[in-house]
């Protein structure tokens, strides 16, 4: 089978003390899984499996999921869950020939892109709280946390998850305190909660021992068609590979940013101000909702016309046309070019005051029946 990703992953049988790579997540993809361990060896062997991040020269003896865990002929032993993700690899050895590694588990996508081995420490501040990884703002993560005692004498471990934004531990966050882990023996803590800004905590009275984190962030990924009764509620980013189709109402209280742009062919509801930007995020126009005012800072251009039912004012009042008898008044204006009137009149013109306004007919006639009368 090639490149499976539910059940059988990989097995391996690898030559005596030799570091090899038992598997390795694809790109994006998360693996959670079991490791069987089977030994066909008369003699007694001491096997070790961890998680490398790159090749296997790079290898972190911190990193160790079971380190010289001892397997009898005839023996199996099995691991808890373990994640690795996005190209990190599987490594195992055993320290005699005819010992069997199986990994069985499934392979999925990842979108978090944060899970799989996620940190790993030797303590080398004695007896004083360390902190093994903080799980980022806003993320929730399972973690299963795997300590090793590399030492040929005892150690005692603590452990547990602090309050938010916290590196020390209080009396009662405790979730081991003072575990005794013999030499060379693996201590597996599986399945712990933690959300943003939690910190794993440990603590250690012996230099040689490793802990190690692996996390498997929490997400849902859906293979089918989805259907609600109820609301949908998206607390981050929604992408959607296809066509995303809405037979009712679509109520969104965030931001929508829509980068290639947005087709309606429908009616388009807007509660709030409707607002335009230029690349700059200058804002150029906008349409409120509220009053109906559309403010903007270039021109409006129409084929079909301007319509409009109350008053259209121009230039901060500079003249304005009455829409219920089409006046137009206005407190200053004036003309670059010649007025054309189309053969109309101008009506209700005043008297002229200045030499160069325009005089109406009654200032004419009465200005030749004055001249008429003066000639006698």
């Amino acid at each position: 089978m090639s490149n499976p990703t539910f059940g059988y992953l990989a097995s391996i049988i690898p030559g005596k003390d030799q570091k090899v790579v038992l598997h390795t997540a694809d790109a994006g993809k998360l693996v959670e899984g079991k490791l069987t361990i089977t030994h066909k060896n008369p003699f007694p062997t001491r096997v070790r499996v961890g998680v490398s991040s790159g090749l296997l020269s790079t290898f972190d003896s911190s990193s160790f999921i079971i380190y010289d865990h001892i397997i009898a002929e005839g023996e199996s032993y099995e691991t808890a869950s373990i994640f690795y993700a996005d190209e990190q690899n599987l490594v195992v050895e055993s320290d005699k020939n005819n010992t069997s590694f199986v990994i069985q588990g499934q392979m999925l996508d990842d979108p978090t892109g944060k899970s799989g081995f996620v940190n790993s420490l030797k303590t080398t501040s004695l007896e004083n709280d360390v902190v093994l990884y903080t799980v980022p703002s806003g993320e929730e993560a399972t973690l299963n946390l795997f300590i090793t005692n590399q030492s040929a004498s005892p150690a005692k471990i603590r452990l547990g998850v602090s309050s938010e934004n916290e590196t020390s531990l209080t009396s009662s966050e405790y979730i081991e305190y003072n575990l005794d882990i013999d030499p060379r023996q693996t201590y597996q803590r599986t399945d712990i909660k933690v959300r943003g800004n939690q910190s794993v905590i440990v603590w250690t009275d012996n230099a040689n021992v490793a802990f190690a984190a692996y996390a498997k962030f929490n997400y849902t990924i859906i293979t089918t068609d989805l259907s609600l009764a109820g609301s949908l509620d998206v607390g981050t980013s929604m992408d959607v590979g296809t066509n995303l189709t809405v037979g009712g109402t679509t109520d969104l209280t965030g931001k929508l940013t829509v980068g290639a742009g947005l087709d309606v062919t429908g009616t388009t509801d807007v509660r709030g101000t409707l607002t335009g930007y230029n690349s700059s995020d200058v804002l150029k126009y906008s349409l409120s909702n509220e009053t109906g005012l559309l403010s903007t800072q270039g021109s409006i251009s129409s084929v079909g016309g301007i319509s409009t039912s109350g008053t259209l004012e121009v230039g901060a009042n500079k003249f304005s046309v009455d829409p219920s008898t089409g006046n137009l008044t206005g407190t200053s204006g004036s003309f670059s070019s010649n007025l054309d009137l189309l053969n109309n009149k101008v009506t209700n013109l005043a008297e002229p005051t200045d030499q160069t306004d325009a005089v109406n007919r009654r200032y004419v006639d009465s200005k030749i029946t004055a001249f008429s009368i003066a000639l006698g």
